[in-house]
């Protein structure tokens, strides 16, 4: 299984596809439910909602994984 965060932004959309064409099985990580449909039509084997600030959320994402596509957003004080 493979992790990748941030799934449902511009690069994560474009990973899971990618990867998702290459048969490969992938967890896909968005903060918000309603990104699960966008997942699910991706392709995503799993959806996990959950927050990159939480550390145990990150943990329980990561769970069963063997590599991680790490994607984050930049923050600025803009996004504060």
């Amino acid at each position: 299984m493979i992790l990748v965060t941030c799934a449902t932004g511009k690069t994560g959309i474009a990973i899971v596809k990618a990867l998702v064409s290459a048969d490969r099985p992938v967890r896909a990580m968005a903060r918000q439910e309603t990104s699960k449909v966008i997942a699910k039509e991706m392709g995503a084997t799993e959806v996990f909602i959950g927050d990159l600030a939480v550390k145990e959320e990150v943990a329980r994402a990561m769970d069963g994984v063997s590599t991680v596509y790490y994607i984050a957003q930049i923050w600025t004080l803009m996004n504060v």
